[in-house]
């Protein structure tokens, strides 16, 4: 998995060959997991600037359908096998309301450890989880700063809060990987949460993320200081129960 990192994101239909399981043999598909690979690939060919308001209604429908299906560790390795992430980080950018908000949540659940059943097997930390989508070469990338911008841009938007909470997940997943923190900080995140987190919020969920993404970047020693200038000491300290960050 080439990750955000990708030179440029796969536009045509991918093979739909299953990805190797934790355990290192190839799984089988399901009947509905089969439909992951074309589900993508109406995602591609929607979630473009300027793409036809037809295909990005499609685009849309088709998050949310991954959405549905990309609950379990296998059915979110065939998402991200499939080349979804840099297609839903555009469709985060272009794509209408609905399309919007439900790539973000896909992606905010891309970028956690997932549910485990059955006989699937996960020993997943945040970071490893995270690094599924976004990998620490992403950095540098092209498609990690769209996706970071977009992010954002959900995360400003006050007419309508639906996104916060998915944006933030996804903001705080992120930041677990140690090199995309820098990246992260750059787009003003860390003063928006401490933000946040001064005027505190009836969602302990939103709450909850934008403590643990400035506890990552804190744990960072060349953020650790611009952290400590947003005046988010205090109400760090006072949000129970916040996840503690990753080292």
């Amino acid at each position: 998995d080439d990750g955000l990192d990708a030179a440029t994101p796969r536009a045509s239909a991918p093979s739909g060959r299953p990805p190797a399981t934790a355990k290192g043999a190839p799984d089988l598909m399901s009947e509905k997991d089969i439909r992951i690979p074309a589900l993508c690939h109406a995602l591609a060919a929607g979630c473009t600037f300027g793409a036809p308001l037809q295909r990005k209604n499609a685009a849309a429908r088709a998050a949310g359908m991954l959405l549905d299906l990309a609950v379990h560790l296998k059915q979110q390795q065939y998402v991200i096998a499939a080349g979804a992430a840099p297609h839903l980080a555009m469709l985060m950018r272009n794509g209408g309301e609905k399309g919007r908000l439900v790539a973000a949540e896909l992606l905010s659940r891309l970028t956690a450890p997932p549910v485990v059943r059955g006989d699937d097997t996960a020993d997943m930390s945040a970071a490893e989880a995270a690094a599924r989508v976004a990998p620490p070469a992403a950095a540098a990338s092209p498609q990690f700063r769209e996706l970071l911008k977009a992010t954002v841009e959900i995360l400003a938007d006050n007419r309508d809060v639906r996104g916060h909470p998915h944006a933030a997940r996804l903001l705080a997943n992120l930041s677990h990987v140690r090199e995309l923190r820098p990246r992260i900080a750059e787009h003003s995140c860390m003063h928006r949460f401490a933000r946040l987190l001064e005027l505190g919020t009836g969602d302990p969920e939103l709450l909850a993320s934008a403590a643990r993404a400035l506890g990552n970047l804190a744990a960072s020693p060349a953020l650790a200081e611009d952290v400590a200038r947003t005046g988010a000491a205090s109400a760090l300290a006072e949000v129970a129960g916040a996840p503690e960050a990753s080292p």
